[in-house]
């Protein structure tokens, strides 16, 4: 008991009932080591805090019950201004954070000067808080049993088991190219007033299926791309909602699903230019929507919602440009090491993985490969459809010379995806939710005579049809459906 009168153990216990909290809001496998990281890393703020506090508060021990406040308010700021903006409203003056900043501030100076003055012994403090956290990193443990026994039993691949190989199947190099947020037929026209027809027509002549109607299964990058690869619809967490876990979940799919277990076990090799992990391969590229693991548990703090909230307003032009020419060079690299692997000679067959940014804002050049020029003429909707139409022109135009030489280059007649993961989402205003799914799903299948693709079909049964036509499967169609995601408070 004396220890826990004179020692501020609460510097590490409050950064573990932290970031157990945010791993149990956001449950996802193999965060471990991410957990551990992050405890590590705010216990030592803790005691950074309190190092420097030391001269302000008078003593180490009052300055750790400093440094406890500024660490506890850092982590629970993401919970408590959601709060007050769902009962304020968000655009109330108490949830700006210029308010929020200058009374946090005061408030602080008033604590510590507090602290400073007060003749009170700091063990009272010490054993109310050792208690607290104890009884809340107890509580925590104990939510997050369910979650580990839930996860020992669930398994997302369960379905390569009962794929046999085909020994007399040919082996063609597979080329899934995915062209983000690339809006379908139908939303083109209705929403753009744009006839996309020339560029369907140029897939046709290319030996090109065209999926009439299709659509993907969820309003969210990885989501769908979890759905492409596993041939399964991805088990949420939460219903119909975007959580981290979710999002970590997703992303585990991809790195190892059904499709990759089969090609394995068919001799392919993997080659991945995507800013996902892939079947051992690491990502090309990096994307800014895709976080590392440590960054999931710590959104809620107020150093990371203000960065999102708010730190728009210090990004300078120059800064807005060298993310534009950063999502270009990705861009062109990921079409380049495309190129590249086309030329190159393999013992082995393929699976070659390719997802571009683009037309996916932001919009950095016209259809003809210009930089696109901010212009006031246009108001703001109107301005993003016609950027947008433009980055998409001149993608079709890179996408066809891409296929262009990965048929000129093959040995033999590929296999090539290129298919959108969802459809066009950047409204001014909420739109119907069936634009959100509207995507481009076409392939060039070797020796097929027919289109295999069925109208209104979606993207969990892409693959299902591709094995089947092209691998001897007799995977059946799992029903066609879409989830309309939507965004939750990530604390």
């Amino acid at each position: 008991m004396k220890l826990f009168a004179t020692r501020p153990l609460f510097l590490l216990l409050l950064p573990l009932f932290a970031i157990l909290h945010a791993y149990n809001d956001n449950f996802a496998p193999g965060m471990g080591m991410a957990v551990l990281t992050q405890i590590l890393l705010y216990t030592g703020a803790g005691l950074l805090f309190s190092v420097l506090l030391i001269p302000v508060t008078g003593n180490f021990r009052k300055a750790a019950l400093g440094a406890v406040v500024i660490i506890a308010i850092n982590f629970f700021f993401g919970a408590l201004h959601d709060t007050a903006r769902e009962i304020l409203g968000r655009g109330h003056f108490l949830v700006r954070y210029s308010f929020i900043i200058v009374t946090l501030l005061i408030m602080l100076a008033l604590f510590l000067f507090w602290l400073r003055k007060t003749k009170k012994t700091t063990d009272q403090s010490y054993r109310f808080l050792h208690l607290l956290f104890a009884v809340l990193i107890l509580w925590e443990l104990l939510s997050l049993v369910p979650a580990l026994y839930g996860l020992s039993k669930r398994n997302t691949r369960a379905l390569a088991a009962s794929l046999p190989t085909c020994d007399t199947c040919s082996k063609p190099d597979i080329y899934v190219i995915i062209t983000d947020e690339y809006a379908g037929e139908q939303q083109l026209k209705d929403i753009f007033s744009f006839d996309n027809s020339a560029f369907y027509q140029s897939l046709s002549e290319r030996g090109f299926f065209i999926a009439p109607g299709s659509y993907s299964n969820y309003n969210a990058t990885v989501h769908s791309m979890a759905s492409l690869f596993n041939m399964e619809y991805v088990p949420l967490s939460g219903k119909d909602l975007v959580t981290q876990g979710n999002m970590l979940l997703c992303r585990d799919i991809i790195r190892h699903s059904n499709t990759g277990v089969f090609f394995k076990k068919m001799g392919y090799e993997y080659r991945n230019y995507s800013f996902f992990e892939l079947e051992g391969q690491q990502k090309s590229v990096t994307n800014m929507y895709f976080h590392p693991r440590g960054r999931i548990l710590t959104f809620g703090t107020f150093v990371n919602r203000f960065r999102f909230d708010a730190g728009f307003n210090f990004f300078s032009k120059s800064t807005a440009d060298r993310l534009t020419r950063l999502t270009f060079l990705n861009d062109e690299t990921t079409d380049s090491l495309t190129r590249i692997e086309a030329l190159r000679v393999s013992a082995k067959p393929r699976f070659i993985y390719s997802h571009f940014s683009r037309p996916h804002h932001p919009y950095y050049v016209d259809r003809n490969g210009k930089p696109i020029a901010y212009s006031d003429s246009l108001p703001g909707f109107e301005r993003i459809k016609y950027e947008y139409k433009e980055h998409l022109m001149y993608t079709n135009q890179r996408l066809l010379s891409l296929i262009d030489h990965i048929l000129k280059n093959a040995k033999q007649p590929p296999v090539i995806l290129l298919a959108s993961d969802h459809g066009f989402r950047q409204f001014d205003k909420e739109a119907p939710h069936q634009y959100y799914f509207m995507n481009l799903c076409a392939i060039h299948l070797p020796g097929a005579m027919q289109n295999p693709f069925y109208k209104g079909m979606s993207f969990v049964n892409t693959f299902r049809v591709i094995l089947n036509q092209q691998f001897g499967q007799r995977l059946p169609m799992l029903k066609d459906s879409s989830t309309y995601l939507t965004e939750k408070a990530l604390w």
